[in-house]
């Protein structure tokens, strides 16, 4: 039989187990739970300064605000969409001062060496011309020579197919450029097909047309900052998930009403 001396002794290493077990499970707690509430918060910007509707709102409640806010929550992140002037959006992802440009192009970082980006698509950008000239037939690039062209400033891809075009006007705004187009100052502009569609119908510009068929279709995709590099695996499997899981199609709908609205 044990004597006493060692009963009190199990009984006190009993104590000291659990006193210590629970103290390590309330401490493994408070941390996550810490975490949880203090997740970092990185910020994403947009090149879509003015008029960013559906992709992006003031409020964070644009699609690309929604999408990414699930996609980082994800991995352990909160995100903050900042829309900018195009050029400026990628000069301050590119030096660090932001931590990714939201929705960008392929290979734009062949130009942009410190950003990486995130293999799986975020969105599929759809880029149109538009006119008041129904008379106007575009079927490549080579056909909108000798036509005064309109687009936004930033826009780099849109720099390298028109750089040896004869009139070319960038604005910073889209506004201005919907402006020029409707006052005949310009003959084509050049936007993505979905923000220019609504806000041709929010502000009565009947005139405007869509020409077809569509410009380009071109895949879009988040670029991080370099000092994020580790979250780029987990951002593509996460944006492939969201794809199959009911976000997207959540998405897609909200345009569909915007649409409508």
């Amino acid at each position: 039989m044990l004597q006493s001396k060692e009963l009190r002794y199990i009984a006190l290493m009993k104590y000291y187990f659990h006193t210590v077990l629970k103290r390590t499970v309330i401490i493994v707690l408070l941390t996550l739970l810490y975490s949880h509430l203090h997740a970092e918060t990185l910020i994403l910007t947009l090149a879509m300064k003015e008029s960013a509707a559906p992709f992006f709102t003031p409020d964070q409640k644009g699609i690309l605000n929604l999408l990414y806010k699930e996609a980082f929550k994800r991995v352990g992140k909160d995100i903050i969409i900042h829309s900018l002037y195009a050029k400026r959006s990628l000069v301050r992802a590119n030096t660090g001062e932001a931590d990714g440009d939201a929705l960008r192009l392929k290979n734009i970082h062949i130009y942009y060496p410190n950003l990486i980006r995130v293999p799986e698509p975020i969105w599929e950008v759809q880029l149109a011309a538009f006119t008041k000239n129904l008379n106007i037939k575009i079927k490549d690039w080579d056909s909108l020579k000798g036509y005064r062209i309109g687009y936004l400033n930033g826009w780099e891809f849109f720099d390298r197919h028109l750089s040896q075009f004869e009139y070319v006007h960038k604005s910073e705004y889209l506004s201005s450029l919907l402006f020029m187009l409707d006052r005949d100052r310009i003959d084509i502009l050049l936007y993505s097909k979905l923000i220019t569609q609504l806000y041709i119908k929010k502000n009565g510009l009947t005139s405007i047309k869509m020409l077809q068929p569509i410009l380009k279709k071109q895949p879009a995709y988040l670029y991080l900052h370099k000092k994020h590099k580790q979250l780029v695996p987990a951002l593509a499997t996460a944006f492939r998930q969201m794809k199959t899981d009911g976000n997207y199609e959540q998405a897609e709908k909200m345009i569909e009403q915007q649409m409508q609205d």
